[in-house]
């Protein structure tokens, strides 16, 4: 369902209302790690990314989500369609995805980590 843009309430209580997050890396953002994989992960919501990569990998480790060859329409729906059969299945999924977020894509921790490395190559002043 396509909403337009919306402010950042609004688009928390559509991540309530959802149980799947579908990413397709390099479609919105040309970031490895989309800024929607995080917001669905923190939103406990199970991730069906498109490809491979950092995101695809990280998902597969996590167990947090599926992993698809594409982003067609038949492949998703071939990803998503057990997940509606499993309902445990798909809890597992979910949780892993907020334990993701918690673990490995909080953006204050991320920050952070980016702060670090970059004072890490400045060169002291004399």
């Amino acid at each position: 369902v396509a909403h337009g843009l919306i402010d950042r309430s609004r688009y928390v209580s559509l991540l309530a209302e959802c149980q799947v997050g579908l990413v397709q890396p390099g479609v919105l953002s040309q970031f490895p790690l989309p800024a929607e994989a995080a917001d669905y992960a923190a939103a406990g919501l199970a991730i069906v990314v498109a490809g491979s990569g950092e995101l695809a990998n990280m998902v597969s480790v996590a167990g947090a989500g599926l992993v698809t060859a594409n982003a067609s329409a038949d492949t998703w729906a071939a990803a998503l369609a057990p997940l509606a059969d499993d309902p445990r299945h798909l809890s597992r999924l979910r949780h892993a995805a907020r334990r993701l977020a918690e673990n490995s894509l909080d953006r204050e921790r991320l920050a952070a980590g980016v702060v670090d490395w970059l004072e890490s190559l400045a060169v002291p002043v004399a």
